[in-house]
C-alpha cells in the first residue's frame, strides 16, 4: 500500500467516525438528559408531599368497620389537583386501593378544594395546597384476626405557579388491630375525624352509638342494665308497690307457693313484654335519627333531652302521666291474666319514677337504631325489675324482712337522675376534644359524688 492510499483511508475513516459521531451523540445526550430529567422528577415528586396514616380508634374487630385518615402534607408552593376538578384536562387527585381479603373501602371522602390562579394558565383551577385530609371508611373481614394491612397510593400531580410534574403514585399503608371481644374501643386521633361531614349512609359503623355500647364489653354492659332494673325497685314509687303486690298474690294462692311463683313470673313477663316491644320499637323508629348521629344539632339536642329527663329525677319537676292511664294502670285483677295484666300496665303506675330513666334509655337506643338491641337491653332491664318479685314470691317469708320506706329511696331517685346526666355527657363526647371531655367526666364524677355525700 502506498502513502497515498494510507491517506485516503484515514481520512474515509475519519469522516466515517465524525459521522457516526454528528448522528449519535444527540441520541446520547437525549438518553442522558431523558435518565436525568426522570430521576430529577422522581426525586421531586416524592419530595413535595409526605404521607401519614391514621386510624380513629384504638383498633377494629373482626367484621367491624373502621374509618381511617390519609394525610397528605404539600410543601410550599406545590399544589396537586382536586379530586373532583371541573375542567376536563386536569388530572383528578385519587386514592387507590387493590383488590383485598382482609378489608373492602366503601367510601373515600375528599376535603374541599379551593380556587386559585397560576401563571401558566388564565383561569382558576381546583387544587389543594398545604395539609389535605382524606378519610375513608372501610370494613374489616370477619374471619381477620391479630391484625390487617390497609395498603393504597395517592395517584397525583404536583405543580408549582411555573411547571408541573409528571404525575406520580406514592405508597402507603396503615397497620389496623383487629380487637378480641372483650376488649373495649377507645378514640383517638379525634382532629383529623370531628370536622368530616361524612355522608349519611356511612355515618353509622364503628363510630355509631350501636358500637360504641357494644363494644364497651357487652357482658359488662348488660351487667349494668340489670343492676339498673334492679335499682329502680328502690325508688319511691316503685318500692311500695313490691309488698303491695306480693301481699295481692299471696292471697290468692291460699298458701300455695307453686302458684304464688307462677303468678309473679306473669307479672315480670307483663313488664318484659312491654318493656321490651317499647325498645324494639324506639330502635326501629330511631334508624332515622341513627342516621344523623353525626348532626352536631341532633347530638346537642338527644344531650339536652336527657338533661330534662334528669331534672325531673332532681324533683324540680314531676313526671306525670295522663289520670285515664293512671285508672287503666292501678287497678287490681285476678288470676294468671290478672297477674299478666298487672305487669302490662306497671309502667304506667311507676312512671313518675322510672318514666324519666326509661325514656332516656329509649332515646339511647333510639340512636342505635339496632332492633336486637333494643329489645335485648329491655328484656334485661325488665329481668332487673322483676327479680324481687320472683324471689320474694319464692321466699314469701322475707316480705316482711324488707326495709321500710324513707327518704333513702329518694337518694336512689337522684342517682339515675345522676345517670342521666352521665348519658347526655356520653352523647356530647363526638363534638368535643379528648382532653376536654376528660376533664368533664371527672367534674362529672367528682360533682356527682360531693352532691350525693353532702346535699343528699
Amino acid at each position: 500500500m502506498n502513502l497515498y492510499h494510507y491517506n485516503r483511508l484515514l481520512t474515509v475513516g475519519c469522516i466515517y467516525k465524525l459521522k457516526m459521531l454528528f448522528y449519535y451523540t444527540p441520541l446520547a445526550l437525549l438518553s442522558v438528559l431523558f435518565v436525568f430529567t426522570h430521576f430529577t422528577f422522581a426525586q421531586n415528586t416524592d419530595s413535595i408531599l409526605k404521607i401519614e396514616t391514621y386510624i380513629s380508634t384504638n383498633g377494629v374487630y373482626a367484621g367491624g368497620s373502621f374509618r381511617a385518615a390519609v394525610v397528605i402534607s404539600l410543601k410550599d408552593p406545590w399544589h396537586v389537583n382536586s379530586a373532583t376538578p371541573p375542567d376536563e384536562f386536569s388530572i383528578a387527585t385519587q386514592l387507590r386501593f387493590p383488590e383485598s381479603d382482609q378489608f373492602e373501602i366503601t367510601d373515600i371522602h375528599y376535603p374541599p378544594h379551593i380556587m386559585k390562579t397560576f401563571a401558566f394558565y388564565d383561569e382558576a383551577l381546583a387544587v389543594y395546597e398545604g395539609e389535605i385530609v382524606i378519610v375513608i371508611t372501610g370494613k374489616l373481614s370477619s374471619d381477620v384476626s391479630g391484625s390487617a394491612q390497609l395498603s393504597g397510593a395517592l395517584f397525583y400531580q404536583g405543580c408549582n405557579d411555573q411547571v408541573c410534574l409528571p404525575p406520580q403514585e406514592t405508597g402507603f399503608t396503615l397497620d389496623i388491630p383487629v380487637l378480641a371481644d372483650t376488649e373495649p374501643v377507645t378514640f383517638q386521633n379525634e382532629s383529623y375525624f370531628a370536622n368530616i361531614d361524612m355522608p349519611k349512609e356511612i355515618a353509622r359503623g364503628t363510630f355509631d352509638v350501636t358500637d360504641s355500647f357494644a363494644r364497651k364489653g357487652i357482658l359488662v354492659t348488660f351487667l349494668l342494665i340489670f343492676l339498673g332494673g334492679l335499682g329502680l325497685n328502690l325508688t319511691p314509687c316503685v318500692y311500695p308497690l313490691i309488698p303491695i303486690t306480693m301481699s295481692y298474690f299471696g292471697g290468692q294462692t291460699a298458701g300455695k307457693s307453686g302458684k304464688r311463683l307462677l303468678l309473679a313470673i306473669l307479672y315480670v313477663l307483663g313488664i318484659a313484654i312491654v318493656n321490651s316491644a317499647l325498645g324494639t320499637l324506639a330502635a326501629l323508629s330511631g334508624g332515622l335519627l341513627g342516621s344523623f348521629m353525626t348532626n352536631p344539632i341532633v347530638l346537642l339536642a338527644v344531650a339536652g333531652i336527657l338533661v330534662a329527663l334528669a331534672f325531673s329525677m332532681f324533683g324540680i319537676y314531676e313526671f306525670r302521666v295522663p289520670s285515664f292511664l293512671m285508672n287503666l294502670g292501678g287497678g287490681s285483677r285476678t288470676g294468671y291474666a290478672g297477674a299478666l295484666m298487672m305487669g302490662l300496665t306497671m309502667g304506667i303506675v311507676a312512671a313518675p319514677c322510672i318514666g324519666p330513666f326509661v325514656i332516656g334509655l329509649l332515646t339511647y337506643v333510639a340512636a342505635t337504631g339496632n332492633p336486637l338491641i333494643g329489645f335485648s337491653m329491655f328484656f334485661t332491664l325488665s329481668l332487673g325489675l322483676g327479680l324481687p318479685f320472683i324471689f320474694l314470691a319464692f321466699f314469701s317469708s322475707k316480705i316482711d324482712s324488707l326495709p321500710r320506706s324513707g327518704e333513702w329511696m329518694v337518694g336512689v331517685r337522684i342517682i339515675f337522675g345522676l345517670i342521666l346526666v352521665g348519658m347526655a355527657l356520653y352523647f356530647v363526647h363526638p363534638l368535643i376534644t379528648e382532653k376536654i371531655y376528660g376533664i368533664l367526666f371527672l367534674l362529672y364524677v367528682i360533682g356527682s359524688g360531693i352532691y350525693l355525700l353532702l346535699f343528699n
